[in-house]
């Protein structure tokens, strides 16, 4: 037990690996966030990541015991290399009617990551085969694929800015309106809004990045490309 109940914690579980009997384990250390990988709901595309395919009620399953502890964000990948619109789609509709689904908000919100293909893993030794393209230069988000190109991907990112349950959805990485034509009018979903404490917006022991390392500013070229 953490003493006063001071100190929280953000949690990333593994819904497949996911035990009942760590509910009570984690009910003594205060979460302040609970983030639970789904990817995509899509069969394919779960097995090309070396995943399997989704349990349905499983999946729901923990998603309600773990909203009984605190906020449960799910996260998914916009743009992975075996997937397509029709598939995003369904993962962001699926989504949807969970959180509408039950008699309490089971979902705080939805992380949409913006699919990158890291040098020398598995995507990126198939680049050919699945006809990857990734932008370029700095971090190699993908551009398109042979199952999801640049059109479709622009189709995507609208979908979830436009999409009925579009406050579910958030988005962290860089806007692909700099990178994907047919986006540079479209702006993205505002960013979560936090609630302010005694300490101000950012809490105590916040540290400025900027302060601690001053080299790390935006543009900066790091190594091999990499900006």
């Amino acid at each position: 037990m953490i003493p006063d109940r001071k100190v929280s914690f953000s949690y990333f579980i593994s819904h497949q690996h996911f035990r009942p009997e760590q509910v009570e384990i984690l009910s003594g250390i205060r979460p302040h966030e609970l983030n639970v990988g789904l990817e995509s709901v899509e069969a394919a595309v779960l097995r090309s990541m070396g995943r399997s395919p989704l349990q349905l009620e499983r999946f729901e399953e923990v998603v309600d015991e773990l909203s009984v502890l605190g906020p449960v964000t799910i996260s998914v990948i916009l743009g992975i290399p075996t997937d397509g619109f029709e598939g995003f789609r369904n993962t962001l509709d699926y989504l949807a009617r969970l959180r509408a689904g039950g008699t309490r908000d089971r979902i705080k919100a939805v992380r949409v990551f913006w699919m990158i293909v890291t040098p020398g893993s598995f995507f990126d030794e198939k680049r050919h085969q699945l006809g990857l393209e990734t932008v370029r230069p700095g971090a190699p988000y993908l551009r398109r694929s042979a199952s999801f190109p640049e059109r479709d991907l622009e189709r995507a990112v609208r979908c979830m800015v436009e999409h009925e349950a579009r406050d579910l959805f958030l988005w962290e990485d860089p806007w692909p309106g700099l990178h994907l034509p047919g986006l540079e009018g479209l702006a993205p979903p505002p960013p979560q809004q936090r609630p302010r404490n005694e300490d101000g917006p950012r809490g105590r022991g916040a540290v400025d990045l900027a302060a601690l390392l001053p080299d790390l500013v935006t543009g900066a070229e790091v190594s091999d490309g990499w900006i």
